[in-house]
């Protein structure tokens, strides 16, 4: 599979831009949220990236760091561990947005 995603990336022309956004992504969260390592247990890392579906091109980025409970959209009670409890994680997914060019 991931061979297979590679040599498509290679003979579009694209792999050394999926790449280059990739490691964009990862400069930008580490520099977003460094500051605050270690995160605490009932706070997330969300990432927002648009970029352009043609080229992989990054557009813009957005990260935040937000309370687990708002982002999960869960009561903010805390379990026996001292956590927020999401049971169900159905609502988490990734949008892809097929107009964003």
């Amino acid at each position: 599979m991931h061979k297979e995603k590679v040599d498509n990336l290679k003979s579009d022309g694209l792999l050394d831009a999926f790449i280059d956004l990739k490691l964009q992504i990862i400069r930008k969260v580490i520099d977003y949220i460094k500051d605050d390592l270690p995160l605490n247990v009932n706070q997330v890392c969300e990432v927002e990236v648009e970029y352009d579906i043609a080229t992989l091109i990054m557009k813009r980025i957005r990260v935040l760091i937000e309370d687990a409970a708002s982002f999960f959209n869960v009561s903010r009670e805390l379990n026996k561990f001292g956590m927020v409890e999401v049971k169900n994680t159905d609502s988490f997914n990734v949008t892809l947005n097929p107009n964003v060019a």
